[in-house]
């Protein structure tokens, strides 16, 4: 039973990956797509859950959490992360800033 709870580790993984944060696993699809049990779903979950990978909720389900909350440094999550490409987005703060020294310059 470990070595399928591994295996399905690795598999939501590059599915959290593929589809990006937000994305909804369920564990009832997932199962019967792969012929696994919710026992194993849900060891899958609580070992990417605690890599900060997938958030659980009771009654909400399993999301695919921010990027920002995985654990990038942890070595069963860095192989994941080859796909993606980070970069730092502007704030907000920054993008007016640019946006009003643009302005003053043209006018």
């Amino acid at each position: 039973m470990a070595q399928q709870s591994d295996q399905l580790v690795q598999q939501l993984g590059a599915r959290c990956v593929r589809y990006g944060p937000g994305y909804v696993l369920s564990g009832v699809v997932i199962g019967e797509e792969l012929g696994l049990s919710r026992t194993i779903f849900r060891e899958a979950v609580r070992a990417l859950a605690g890599k900060g990978m997938i958030q659980a909720a009771p009654n909400f389900g399993t999301v695919v959490a921010p990027y920002s909350s995985w654990s990038l440094l942890d070595r069963d999550v860095s192989p994941f992360c080859g796909g993606l490409s980070f970069r730092r987005q502007p704030t907000p703060t920054a993008y007016f800033i640019g946006s009003c020294s643009t302005r003053a310059t043209a006018a």
